[in-house]
């Protein structure tokens, strides 16, 4: 599911640090998780992907 990085069946602020430590490098995704990660759809993760999990979960927006 698009945004459940950590595959837990819920989209949630946990999944927005785990890319966010993926960009600092201290953890690696798989394939899968980063294909979740990729929010925004430009093929990469970035601070754009965290930040739209993060709205997500605020319920700014409801859907990626």
């Amino acid at each position: 599911m698009l945004g459940d990085v950590n595959n837990d069946g819920k989209i949630s602020v946990t999944d927005a640090t785990l890319c966010q430590s993926y960009l600092v490098g201290n953890v690696k995704l798989s394939d899968i998780q980063i294909a979740a990660a990729d929010t925004d759809g430009d093929g990469k993760v970035s601070v754009s992907d965290v930040t739209l999990i993060r709205k997500y979960c605020a319920d700014i927006i409801t859907s990626f």
